[in-house]
């Protein structure tokens, strides 16, 4: 009997011993396989996108921005200035009028403040002879007092000059300033014929204003 129950003891134990060694390899197996699974989806998403890709698109972008920014690029307007002949208008002669006195009295901030304004004025004057122009200072005792307060007013008469300067140079290039023009000018403003050319020919235009600004027609 002894022996009986000792043999079907030993029986169920390596049955169990079985069953136990099935399921840790089957679990085992199980295991072993979803960690490589997950081992494997990791490394997909952690997978750098391809270089050449990326390339390509910062590519398209600059391509893009680029033709965006040529076509947003504005060409300069070359002016199409008016005879010597031309008279300046009442309009014309007020804008020149606003220009010169914010120059001259404005602050700082003022000036700022009334810079569209400025501009706008500027616009419209643009195209006016340069010779009419000076011509117009010279004979208008309120701009003349005007032009000489700018020219104690460092930064702004350095601004005033460098952009009045490139208009004129823009008339010189265009063939605006004839030897006719020059003549009739420097007639009416009592100048020498000869001194005038000389300083158109060579552009000194800052030399110019203050030839005009020390012998008004007043």
């Amino acid at each position: 009997m002894k022996k009986f129950v000792y043999k079907y003891s030993f029986g169920a134990l390596l049955l169990l011993s079985g069953l136990s060694s099935c399921c840790a390899n089957s679990y085992g197996s199980t295991l072993a396989k979803n960690t490589a699974e997950i081992k494997e989806e990791s490394v997909i998403l952690r997978e750098k996108p391809d270089p050449g890709c990326k390339r390509k698109s910062s590519c398209c972008l600059r391509k893009f921005f680029s033709r965006k920014k040529s076509k947003e690029k504005l060409e300069p307007v070359t002016p199409n200035f008016k005879s010597y002949t031309d008279p300046m208008t009442d309009a014309e002669r007020k804008d020149l009028s606003f220009v010169v006195s914010a120059a001259a009295d404005k602050s700082s901030i003022a000036l700022a403040m009334a810079q569209g304004e400025i501009k706008s004025a500027l616009s419209r004057i643009r195209e006016i002879h340069p010779l009419v122009l000076l011509q117009a200072l010279a004979e208008d005792p309120a701009l003349i007092a005007g032009m000489k307060k700018m020219q104690g007013r460092d930064w702004v008469w350095n601004v005033f000059i460098t952009e009045l300067s490139k208009v004129f140079s823009q008339a010189a290039a265009l063939g605006a300033f004839t030897v006719a023009d020059i003549a009739a000018f420097a007639s009416t403003l009592g100048l020498d014929s000869g001194t005038v050319t000389s300083i158109v020919d060579g552009e000194r235009w800052a030399e110019l204003i203050d030839v005009v600004i020390q012998n008004p027609t007043i």
